[in-house]
């Protein structure tokens, strides 16, 4: 029986196949030595087994990840499901192809009344501790449950502003027990934390096929025989104090491709308060002010992803009481509208080794991966693509194993210019045109 579950230090960033695009990045910085949650990743062949068995776990799956967690409690110190030191989990998607913001994520897996009061004592931290089941419950409700997420919302709104809060800061311990107890009325969530952690495995399975993520690998060519694996990876709070916080970074500047760091902080905030855009975030070098050494730690970090990588890095990070996480990592795009010297020495950096010179840089857009799709079928193009806002990209090397189909060049679409113009030509003419030059020859 093939291997499903992988522990961080079991991949690296070539398994992007086996182990998605997310569990291949973990594994990686897991073996560049950075501070990362150390977890687990289910595999996308088990994604495709459990479609095949009719929206099924394989036959030991559980029994297999259960017995990788305890690695994982071992590693982090603490016990999935004890109330007295808990380990909570998010349980992510991950896709061998990017497909940002389109399948499932659920986070503080593993509360229940009993943990959550644990969670409390063990803290010192009690309004953080019911902010975070109660995140959970939203969560689970609207991922697994399928329960509108609006209702939760409403119920919390109104809340505040029968409170005349304004911000969900200004909300208390007690003001977020009352406000799970409203969410009880709407859904039933298991107590037990190893069956929230198997619903939520196949809910993100499931969102493999939902209709956004079909939307969108119909637009980007994904085929969807793929699947998505699945990253089990412990909590680290963003929310625990004001020594705590989250952020995102760009190793150089997305809007202009120039060598400087930039990035933007909330402090006392989750990971999905500073996507979401409830609180103005700000510059990166507020953290650098209030919290040195863990600025200095972050751009150790970015420093050395950037080099590894040979590209642009976009990194989601955590704060949690003075100690620096790396959470995600990813290729970034810079948006050049105009050439700019830094993507171009870039570039020349990139195609310094063997490794990369099949590879061009392009200021409009990150670097093209040499990495095959498994079950690719869309036919290569004979030109790169260039984006009508940026510069033309420079010659692309050959490469050194020219019969690679994905390291081929594109071809750019031509249009007609004629009324059918909106339609791309495949040939010389499209055939509005050729009727025409029929017509006048005539």
């Amino acid at each position: 029986m093939a291997k499903r579950v992988y522990l961080f230090d079991e991949g690296g960033k070539d398994d992007r196949d086996l182990l998605g695009g997310k569990g291949a990045n973990l594994c990686e910085m897991t073996r560049l030595g950075l501070p990362v949650p150390f977890g687990l990743v289910i595999t996308t062949p088990t994604c495709r087994e459990y479609f095949e068995r009719g929206n099924k776990l394989p036959t030991g799956l559980e029994a297999e990840y259960r017995s990788e967690l305890k690695i994982v409690e071992k590693r982090m110190g603490a016990t999935f499901g004890d109330p007295e030191n808990p380990l909570l989990f998010s349980v992510r998607s991950g896709a061998p192809i990017s497909m940002p913001g389109m399948m499932n994520t659920i986070l503080n897996l593993g509360l229940n009344d009993e943990i959550t009061a644990g969670l409390a004592k063990k803290t010192g931290n009690a309004r953080f501790a019911y902010d975070s089941q109660r995140r959970f419950m939203q969560m689970f409700a609207d991922v697994v449950l399928e329960v509108d997420g609006e209702r939760y919302e409403h119920i919390i709104d109104e809340y505040k502003k029968a409170k005349g809060y304004t911000t969900d800061p200004e909300m208390t311990a007690e003001d977020w027990q009352a406000v799970i107890a409203e969410f009880k009325k709407i859904a039933t969530i298991p107590d037990d934390p190893f069956e929230q952690l198997r619903l939520a495995i196949e809910a993100v399975f499931r969102s493999w096929h939902s209709a956004r993520a079909k939307v969108y690998r119909e637009m980007n060519d994904i085929p969807d025989s793929l699947g998505t694996a699945v990253t089990v990876q412990p909590m680290v709070f963003g929310n625990f104090g004001d020594t705590s916080g989250s952020g995102v970074a760009f190793t150089r500047n997305p809007a202009t491709g120039e060598n400087e760091f930039y990035g933007e902080f909330l402090f006392n905030a989750a990971g999905e308060d500073v996507v979401a855009g409830i609180r103005t975030p700000e510059p990166i070098s507020a953290l650098a002010e209030r919290l040195p050494e863990v600025y200095q730690e972050l751009m150790d970090t970015q420093q050395l992803l950037e080099k590894h990588y040979r590209d642009m890095q976009d990194i989601e990070f955590t704060v949690q009481e003075g100690r620096f996480f790396c959470c995600r990592r990813a290729a970034a795009s810079a948006r050049a509208a105009r050439p700019s010297r830094s993507p171009w020495t870039w570039w020349a950096k990139a195609c310094s080794t063997s490794r990369t010179r099949c590879c061009a840089y392009r200021p409009s857009t990150s670097s093209r991966s040499c990495t095959p799709w498994s079950t690719r079928t869309r036919r290569p193009r004979s030109s790169p693509r260039v984006s009508p806002r940026a510069p033309a990209a420079p010659p692309a090397r050959s490469c050194s194993r020219p019969t690679r189909p994905w390291c081929r060049p594109r071809r750019a679409k031509q249009w007609c210019s004629c009324a059918a113009r909106r339609r791309p030509k495949t040939s010389t003419a499209c055939a509005s045109c050729k009727a025409s030059s029929r017509s006048s020859a005539a």
